[in-house]
């Protein structure tokens, strides 16, 4: 990657993900199979004008960090990146600065509910669709990237299509011989992909952006242009096989 694509390590070194740095005698995070930053440089490290580790400031929650991104010249397409995360547990437990926020989601007209509970200086938070609890999918996350949008959005008016690309690595795609852990793996990717599937994102991203403009003054967009930029967003749930289709 030094020597032959030097924006790439330039973008990885300045991550706030530590991904190319060596701790004692362990080696940098993208030198594990399961990194997702390893995939999505590996599918996406050829496409020109593609930028890894993209930061967007959240207006609430600090910075997104976004996998990857790129502009084209009809749509901005934004990357996330899962390879082992799926099967890890989620915190339940977020930064009080949130709960405004999350009330306002979870009083619109948007499928996601989220419940919360004050917890000292934090609180603790589920979210459901139709009664599903969202497990497995990490909603906390996909809200903090959808407020660094939003606000990219607001600030610069735009026409052009929005893409939101969740890229998982997709486990049924090679062999695992042992089939008690298959079918553990292959379960737990399934419950992601229905969590993803039952979420309406496009209002997700409407009501962040009409909160971030209407309670927090964000931006310069008119109400026509922010209309606009709504109906222009789309998300896609993508594996291995098939991210490469987007570009």
């Amino acid at each position: 990657m030094k020597e032959n694509y030097k924006n790439a390590y330039a973008e990885y070194g300045a991550g706030s993900g530590g991904e190319l740095k060596e701790k004692g005698l362990f080696p940098p995070k993208m030198a594990s199979y399961g990194s997702s930053s390893r995939m999505i440089y590996r599918l996406c490290k050829d496409i020109a004008d593609f930028h890894f580790e993209y930061k967007l400031p959240t207006k609430i929650g600090g910075v997104a960090n976004l996998d990857g991104f790129a502009e084209k010249d009809n749509s901005y397409i934004f990357v996330e990146a899962k390879c082992r995360e799926p099967y890890g547990k989620k915190a339940h437990l977020i930064e009080s600065k949130y709960k405004e926020l999350y009330s306002y989601i979870n009083n619109s007209g948007c499928n996601l509910k989220i419940k919360t509970i004050d917890n000292g200086a934090k609180i603790e938070v589920a979210f459901s669709v139709n009664e599903c609890e969202i497990l497995r999918f990490d909603i906390k996350q996909m809200i903090c990237h959808l407020l660094g949008i939003a606000v990219k959005l607001l600030n610069m008016p735009t026409d052009k299509k929005v893409s939101f690309v969740f890229l998982c690595y997709n486990p049924k795609l090679i062999e695992i011989l042992d089939e008690k852990k298959k079918k553990a793996v292959y379960e737990t990717y399934d419950q992601m992909c229905d969590e993803c599937s039952k979420i309406d994102f496009k209002a997700l991203f409407e009501v962040i952006a009409k909160y971030l403009h209407q309670e927090m003054n964000v931006g310069y967009a008119t109400k026509a242009e922010i209309d606009t930029m709504i109906s222009n967003f789309s998300f896609s749930l993508c594996d291995q096989d098939s991210m490469l289709s987007i570009f």
